[in-house]
């Protein structure tokens, strides 16, 4: 039992730094973005701006986390900062008002993050594949209604499953943890079948794209499964160092000994 405690509380730990690490990444780019205001480089500015949205905000999982455990209105009200702090820079506002507004956005985010950290495993009790079958199921039902003509309407079944299934199960966010790329690629698959349906495509095309959504999407789900602490190994690895401890202190005490008695002769 105190084995799989001590297991959790290090992936507790892990995934609270990467969120730690996602707001230095932020205040980094953000504190460089005021740098380069400072001696007019707008231009350069804003690009830290938006680097620091897009890739530390976004693309990190770290506004959906927000979004999820504490509430969509602080997501919100975060991403509001970003735009009114590159609002303030297009507008070539005072240096006070840009200082200001970047005090406010790294306050919002550094005051949201600690309350992620005791939420971090939910995700992990998720059943992925379950929610695979869902996607799968409202991208068939799409492609039904895209052969009967109706266009617009599988389009929007296919935006409406990748955001309320897709993203809000937490599965995007999940993939993203696991690996950047892979998530990009998911993303990518809507896209694709999206773009597919407004060409005019062939159904067969996006038979073929929705299988192959479901193969990487079952892959991931497998690979996204809680790994437990396999406590046996554990407990065997540390019989060993016992038993190798116990023998490296009967060494110590028989040289010991053997010395003494040597020197008595």
């Amino acid at each position: 039992m105190r084995i799989k405690i001590i297991c959790i509380l290090l992936l507790l730990s892990s995934l609270f730094a990467n969120m730690n690490g996602s707001y230095k990444s932020i205040e980094e780019d953000i504190k460089k973005a005021t740098t380069l205001y400072k001696i007019n480089k707008i231009e350069r500015s804003k690009e830290y701006i938006k680097y620091a949205r897009h890739h530390g905000y976004r693309n990190s999982g770290l506004e959906y986390k927000i979004r999820d455990q504490i509430s969509p209105s602080k997501a919100d009200q975060i991403s509001g900062l970003f735009v009114a702090l590159l609002d303030a820079v297009n507008a070539k506002q005072d240096i006070n008002t840009i200082v200001t507004l970047e005090d406010k956005l790294l306050s919002a985010l550094k005051s949201a993050i600690p309350k992620l950290k005791d939420q971090e495993q939910t995700s992990l009790k998720k059943d992925w594949h379950s929610i695979t079958d869902e996607i799968v199921a409202e991208l068939n039902r799409a492609k039904r209604m895209y052969i009967k003509g109706k266009n617009k309407q599988a389009i929007m079944i296919v935006q409406d499953t990748y955001f309320d299934i897709f993203e809000n199960s937490g599965f995007e966010n999940a993939i993203l943890n696991f690996d950047e790329h892979r998530k990009l690629k998911a993303e990518d698959e809507f896209r694709v079948l999206i773009s597919l349906m407004k060409m005019d495509s062939q159904d067969v095309l996006l038979k073929k794209e929705i299988e192959a959504l479901k193969k990487d999407f079952e892959d991931l789900s497998d690979l996204l499964k809680p790994k437990e602490c396999d406590c046996k190994s554990v407990i065997y690895y540390l019989s060993i160092g016992l038993i190798v401890l116990f023998v490296l202190l009967a060494s110590v005490v028989f040289l010991r000994r053997y010395d003494i008695i040597w020197h008595k002769r």
